[in-house]
């Protein structure tokens, strides 16, 4: 993916990245992406995108509900998360 000039990313949510996915082992540029609709993030892992709802309203949109999320990362630098204190 990233050999033809994409971005690859993970996107999963909190229970998926503390019990399945070590994202320890996934390469350092990968963008991590979380969906967890509660008062704060719960994965124990860094990220770079948090999704705290899906059930978002806007009026250009003709769905339902959409998406809404966090996005830590400045200028497009992958490189900068979240990163919590230890």
């Amino acid at each position: 993916v990233q050999k033809y000039g994409y971005m690859a990313g993970v996107y999963a949510s909190s229970y998926l990245y503390n019990n399945d996915i070590n994202t320890k082992k996934l390469p350092k540029d990968t963008v991590i992406w979380v969906a967890d609709y509660n008062d704060s993030v719960t994965a124990s892992s860094a990220y770079h995108i948090w999704q705290y709802s899906r059930t978002g309203k806007s009026d250009s949109v003709e769905s339902k509900y959409i998406d809404l999320n966090y996005w830590y990362s400045k200028k497009q630098k992958w490189g900068n998360t979240n990163e919590k204190s230890k």
